[in-house]
Formats: C-alpha cells, structure tokens, sequence
C-alpha cells in the first residue's frame, strides 16, 4: 500500500512540472543541423520548444542509466563468481555431510550390540 502511495506521489511530482513545461514552451523552435548553411531547409526540424526539453531529458535518463550500467559491470561480475562459488561449496558440504553420515554408520556397524533383556 505504501509503494503505491509512493509512486503515485512521485508521478504527481514529476507529472505536473512536465504538463507545466509544455504548457508554457509551446512556441515553435527551429533546430538546424547545417551548421555550413543555415539557411538550408532541407536540415533544419521546426518542433515546439517541449519537445526538444523532454527530448534532452530523455535522452539524459538514457545516457546516465548506460554510463551507470556499465560502471558497475565490474560488481556484477564479482558478485555472479562469488554466488557460483558459494554454490559449488554448498554442493561439496552437502557431499562431505553425506560422506560423514555413510563413515558413521559403517562405523556403528563394527561395534557390538549389548544384549537386550
């Protein structure tokens, strides 16, 4: 019930400074990408100026969400051997339990019972 609370809060915080953003840069914004020509239409994009804000913010998420992926592949690794190891040891205690239980009772075997009356 609490995460629900929770994310409805954070989409309320982050719904309302959007809707707000669009609202107040509707006006048309002209991006060029002939930096030689500017006057060539043929390489130029005419959006409104949200666009282009909650373009840059997408593309940020994109971005830092990679560069933090990857900056922690490092971890991920060491943490995939050492669960590996931890399940070859739990195979091998189980092993050597089995092995202790099995020496026991061939050992109790050798001992001679006591009469029961």
């Amino acid at each position: 019930m609490i995460r629900k609370f929770f994310w409805l809060i954070l989409t309320v915080f982050v719904a309302v400074p959007m809707v707000i953003l669009s609202v107040t840069n509707k006006h048309m914004v002209k991006l060029k990408l002939d930096p030689t020509d500017p006057e060539n239409a043929s390489f130029m994009l005419e959006f409104p100026f949200w666009y282009y804000l909650f373009a840059a913010i997408f593309f940020g998420i994109l971005v830092g969400g990679f560069v933090t992926w990857m900056g922690q592949g490092r971890w991920r690794k060491t943490a995939r051997t050492r669960t590996k190891e931890a399940h070859q040891l739990r195979a091998k205690a189980d092993q050597l339990g089995e092995q202790l239980k099995l020496a026991q009772r061939e050992s109790m075997k050798d001992i001679p019972q006591l009469p029961s009356k």
